[in-house]
This record gives structure tokens, sequence and C-alpha cells, in this order.
């Protein structure tokens, strides 16, 4: 079973994405550990791209979760596909630790958490969209 959301790329709707990801969650299997993990990640990536991916107040995002069976194991994926800017996030360079945190540059903290968090990231530029998809094993 997918479950699907597309709205407005904007802040005020991330309520609505975390809503319906949680929802799906509940029905996973998934440890609550895991579950903390993944909605930080979708909190993360979800502002991301209301942040960054549009030059305009109207571009939408679209976010599909799904369970799916890879060699003999359940993990749960989780697309996100945006029509703005291409942009990997995940070629973003780790934040460098030793760097007092008040002497870092701003960003790059969420990405590291998400591909901390997560058992696999991967993103895609297709057909005018970023795609980036997240997995969890269950």
């Amino acid at each position: 079973m997918t479950k699907t959301i597309t709205t407005a790329a904007k802040i005020e709707e991330l309520d609505k994405v975390l809503d319906m990801v949680d929802a799906f969650l509940q029905n996973s299997g998934c440890s609550d550990k895991s579950q903390y993990y993944i909605i930080v990640s979708v909190e993360e990536i979800f502002t991301n791209i209301t942040s960054y991916a549009y030059d305009t107040d109207d571009g939408q995002a679209e976010i599909s979760c799904e369970v799916v069976e890879a060699g003999g194991k359940s993990r749960l994926r989780i697309r996100f596909k945006d029509w703005g800017k291409a942009y990997n996030p995940l070629e973003r360079p780790d934040p460098d630790f030793d760097v007092p945190f008040d002497e870092r540059p701003i960003g790059g903290l969420g990405v590291y958490m998400v591909r901390s968090f997560m058992d696999a990231a991967e993103y895609r530029y297709e057909d005018g969209c970023n795609i980036l998809t997240i997995e969890k094993e269950l």
C-alpha cells in the first residue's frame, strides 16, 4: 500500500505532511525510535524543499510512503518530489564537528542527520523533478 500527499511547498503545510507520515507509521510495525528518526528526517527534507526549491510561493511537493520488500526484509520508503531548482542535498559535505558550533557555517546539519538516521538515501533529477528517496528498515 502506498500513501501519497501533494501539497503546496510551504512551511505551513508541514503539519499536514507529518500527520500523513505519522498515520502511515502507526500501521508499519516500525519501532518508536525508528519512527522518531523518520519524522525528524521528513521534517528536515520538507523544510528544505519549502525553503530552497522554489523562487516563488506557488511550488508543489509530493510525498509518498510505502513498505517495500527487499532481500527478505521490509523497508519503509519515503519519496519526496518537487519541481523546483535541481539540487542534490546528499552531495553536501558533513559538518566539521571539530569547529566550535558557533563558528560553523549555517546549514548542513539536517542533511547529516537524515543520512545518519536513515538506512538509505538516494537523489535523482528526472523529467524536471527533484526526487529524494529515503528508506528505513522495519
